[in-house]
C-alpha cells in the first residue's frame, strides 16, 4: 500500500494526502518543520535531544522535552498515531505513511526508480 501523504520540501514546504492533494497542517508551520527534519533525516531517526536544540534552544531540558510531547501528539492527532514513529532516544517518519520529495531525489540521485510503485497521479505530485 503506498504512503497516504506526501511532505514537500522543495520550493514550499507543503504536506497534501497523495489522492486528492488536500493539504495537511495547513498554517501549522512548526509542525511542518519537525516533519521535515524527520525526513530529512538518514540514520534512521533523529535524535529528541537534536530536536530540543533544534526547536527549543533557549528552554531547559524538561520544558523541550514536554514541548515536544505536545508536538508530536498533535501531529499524531491531525495525522495519524502512525504518522511518526518513535522510540525512547528517536523519532522518525513512518515510510509507509508519509513519503517525502527528499526521499524521492535521494532514491533518484541514486539511480533508483523512486516512483515506480507509484501510480501516475501520485507520480505527477512526486515530481
Amino acid at each position: 500500500m503506498p504512503p497516504r501523504l506526501l511532505l514537500r520540501t522543495f520550493g514550499g514546504l507543503s504536506l497534501s494526502v497523495f489522492d486528492g492533494g488536500k493539504p495537511a497542517l495547513v498554517n501549522q508551520r512548526k509542525r511542518l518543520v519537525l516533519m521535515a527534519a524527520l525526513a530529512a533525516d538518514t540514520n534512521g531517526g533523529v535524535p529528541r535531544e537534536r530536536l530540543f536544540t533544534l526547536f527549543w534552544p533557549e528552554s531547559d531540558s524538561e520544558r523541550a522535552r514536554n514541548a515536544l510531547n505536545q508536538m508530536v501528539f498533535a501531529v499524531r492527532r491531525d495525522l495519524g498515531d502512525d504518522a511518526i514513529e518513535s522510540d525512547t532516544v528517536t523519532l522518525r517518519t513512518n515510510p509507509g505513511v508519509v513519503d517525502s520529495d527528499v526521499r524521492v531525489f535521494r532514491v533518484v540521485a541514486a539511480g533508483d526508480d523512486a516512483t515506480s510503485g507509484l501510480g501516475r497521479n501520485e507520480r505527477d505530485q512526486a515530481s
